[in-house]
């Protein structure tokens, strides 16, 4: 009997997981256990007979604490005669892109559909375009920071997907969960978007640009870009006691003051909403030091990748109180999906504006570049 243990944290923590390799398609091993123990409500050993592994070729996939590596590791059945000792259990590398031939044999009839349909059509070219433009501008950072080859930040799933030249949702790796495997393509999913958006607003006025840095990380406390007096930032934290790792508050900037007293009249006291919009664009705020004058707000942009049905209800949840509570210039909902004609009016009278068909291809990315400064 052969001893497998996983470890079911989600392919964005430490976890570690196992496919059998059938024809075309692959599997979880836990198809071939004939006993089970769970450790921990995360931790899985599962108990196989060696003869039904032995001939087969397994696959291991690997993320730690920062994520999935872009890798993983083919191992023949026969290695598993170590169990005992599973540091003498060897194998070879590949990249992610190893698994694009193979069907997911966990995956239900809704989530192939995704896969074959929104997935290829809009995501895909998205990341091609994503991965041109961090690639291109990453070597002029690198050289900047005296590095030797390319250099940018993503997040982790966008960022294995690109390395590992993956043409499946990494998510779908999660085998032991539908709702983990949701959980995981909605975060995934999102960022795209997002960071597609930003990519095609650097890509567009990388002319005007006075510094950048290709660093995609959340709610940093500096930009992405800056281009004339304006600045971008991805998912900036605009709450007053945080903004800035809290430096703005702890200094007692006499706006940010003020400006914490005013929220109260664009939400519910009692709703507990972050102040953190997908794209802030200010004006004259190259850094946190130059906020302490003040904050100008001249466009957020609000990413949604969903179908309308899904996040209609964010317009007076977030929409709505992000346009009280900053009062941008210009309030852009970037919808990659079509949008009723009846909403759009709507919004465009409280001076939201709503543009459909944001992706790679569609004519809605063209209209947000013309209308941001």
């Amino acid at each position: 009997m052969v001893k497998i243990s996983e470890d079911h944290r989600g392919v964005a923590k430490s976890s570690t997981y196992y496919y059998v390799k059938e024809g075309d398609t692959i599997y979880h091993i836990s198809r071939y256990a004939k006993e089970r123990e769970t450790v921990l409500n995360h931790f899985y050993i599962y108990f196989i007979e060696f003869d039904k592994i032995k001939d087969k070729t397994i696959i291991q996939v690997n993320s730690s604490s920062v994520g999935i590596y872009p890798s993983l590791t083919i191992i023949k059945g026969e290695e598993f005669s170590k169990y005992n000792n599973p540091f003498l259990i060897s194998g070879n590398s590949q990249p992610l892109s190893y698994l694009n031939k193979f069907n997911f044999g966990w995956l239900l009839r809704g989530e192939v559909s995704f896969l074959k349909n929104d997935w290829n059509t809009y995501y895909m070219p998205m990341i091609t375009e994503i991965r041109s433009i961090v690639e291109r501008l990453g070597e002029i950072y690198a050289r900047e920071l005296g590095y030797p080859s390319p250099f940018y930040i993503l997040p982790n799933l966008l960022d294995a997907t690109i390395k590992g030249n993956a043409s499946y949702p990494i998510s779908y790796l999660i085998p032991y969960s539908k709702k983990a495997r949701d959980n995981s393509l909605q975060v995934l999913t999102r960022e795209i978007h997002q960071i597609w958006i930003i990519s095609r607003i650097l890509d567009s006025r990388y002319s005007r640009l006075s510094g950048f840095k290709v660093d995609f990380k959340q709610s940093s406390s500096t930009p992405v870009f800056i281009y004339d007096n304006y600045s971008v930032w991805y998912e900036f934290d605009l709450h007053p006691l945080t903004m800035c790792d809290g430096m703005l508050w702890r200094k007692e900037v006499e706006w940010v003051k003020v400006f914490y007293k005013s929220i109260g009249r664009c939400i519910n006291n009692s709703v507990k909403m972050p102040l953190r919009p997908d794209i802030v664009i200010l004006r004259n705020a190259e850094s946190c030091e130059d906020l302490e004058h003040g904050l100008e707000v001249e466009a957020i942009i609000e990413a949604k990748n969903w179908p309308f049905e899904k996040w209609v209800n964010d317009i007076d949840r977030q929409i709505l109180p992000y346009k009280c509570i900053f009062d941008p210039k210009l309030m852009i909902v970037a919808s990659l999906y079509p949008v009723p004609a009846y909403m759009k009016q709507t919004l465009a009278k409280k001076g939201v504006y709503v543009v459909d068909n944001v992706y790679s291809g569609g004519n809605g990315i063209n209209e947000i570049l013309g209308m941001i400064p």
